[in-house]
């Protein structure tokens, strides 16, 4: 009989799940590694919990099932992300296999893992052994039925269990309709759209079906940019402008940005981006995509968002080795928080290892130098940070 990690790896690849994603811990490990033996390709391992689980939510977004294995305080480590993907949702089905340590045998604390999912909000279960890779493939189901992330609890010392081999389910691969097709209102987490997503989403718990809450609620006003902006949002985007008029002409199948200035240009004329999570959840959610098949893929984000959390997702850009696609606008300030400034020098240092793919825009106002510098970076096979320096 196979252990309970080895049948789990066996689930997921019977799940057609194709983007899993790990951070070294007790129980996730063992899994993962199982993973890696049989997967069509490994896996590299993730550094850092939030987007480790912003990558896998990204590719569930764009249409691809995906997973995520955690140690249970690698979870707290995400939640920031976790929260948000409840409210952006999913197209395909996206699990967190959660490994809880008990005892703390190999933690530096015991804490409540359930509660802190029940807080957030996340459907989930808790397995016994036998029972895993049952909950395992439910999960998926349940997870592109709601279109919302789930997540499954096991017991991080049961991964050495001797377990039934899983049965494999003709129709465990996912629906033929499951398509990602682009709806801001759907998977842009922004304030405009904030009461009308909480509104889905406690109908979707509710567990009414997406056609029925279709029916019922309705859907958000979307403004044009920048007229229709709050007055201080509207000042802020108008500098930008020319460079989104430009960079509308070039980008590729799917943008992800961040919920601050870069999201404001998702809306009409500029449609620049499709997929907003977290402040810096932006690389991730990009990686992600890519992984999903999308070609082409640009983030965006802001340079506050950037040094605050979107540098974690160079890194797993480079591990992957991506020819991912970013532009930082670079305005000195944490616009959408009140205008609190940056320091001097600060992006340049959290960019310094990443120099050779950095290009910069230093006449926000020239189309011909945005353009330029935006066909080269989209041209490029490897790596390209645009930094468009707009203080």
């Amino acid at each position: 009989m196979p252990i309970l990690s080895e049948a789990l790896a066996t689930t997921l690849l019977d799940c057609a799940v194709s983007v899993v994603t790990h951070v070294p811990g007790y129980g996730a490990t063992e899994t993962f590694a199982a993973w890696n033996r049989i997967a069509p390709t490994p896996s590299p391992i993730s550094f850092h919990e939030e987007p480790a689980f912003t990558i896998a939510h990204g590719a569930a977004v764009c249409g691809a099932r995906s997973a995520t294995l955690l140690k249970s305080h690698g979870l707290a480590k995400a939640a920031n992300s976790a929260v948000d993907a409840l409210f952006a949702g999913t197209v395909a089905g996206f699990v967190s296999v959660i490994f809880d340590d008990a005892t703390g045998a190999h933690s530096d604390c015991i804490f409540d893992v359930d509660a802190l999912l029940r807080g957030i909000g996340i459907p989930f279960q808790r397995c016994n052994p036998g029972s895993a890779t049952q909950a395992l493939r439910a999960a998926f189901a349940t997870s592109e039925r709601l279109q919302l992330p789930v997540a499954i609890i096991l017991d991080a010392a049961d991964v050495h269990q001797e377990v039934p081999a899983p049965i494999s389910v003709a129709n465990s691969q996912p629906h033929h309709h499951l398509r990602w097709a682009r709806s801001i209102a759907h998977h842009l987490v922004s304030p405009l759209f904030a009461s009308h997503q909480r509104d889905r989403l406690q109908a979707k718990l509710r567990g009414e079906t997406l056609e029925a809450i279709a029916e019922t609620i309705t859907p958000p006003a979307i403004p044009t940019t920048p007229d229709d902006l709050p007055e201080t949002w509207r000042r802020a985007a108008l500098p930008l402008v020319p460079f989104f008029q430009e960079f509308r002409t070039i980008r590729g199948q799917v943008v992800a940005g961040d919920t601050g200035l870069t999201s404001l240009f998702a809306f009409p004329p500029f449609d620049c981006v499709d997929i907003t999570t977290y402040m810096g959840g932006s690389v991730p959610l990009a990686i992600g995509a890519m992984l999903a098949g999308r070609k082409n893929v640009w983030g965006g984000t802001g340079d506050f968002s950037f040094i605050a959390a979107g540098h974690l997702g160079l890194i797993e850009a480079t591990t992957r080795q991506l020819p991912l696609k970013l532009f930082i606008l670079d305005n000195g300030a944490a616009v959408v928080t009140g205008g609190q400034p940056i320091g001097p020098g600060m992006l340049d240092c959290v960019l310094a290892g990443y120099a050779d793919s950095v290009r910069r825009i230093v006449l926000p106002a020239e189309r011909d130098q945005i353009r330029a510098v935006l066909e080269e970076a989209a041209a490029a096979t490897e790596m390209r940070i645009v930094v468009v320096e707009c203080r």
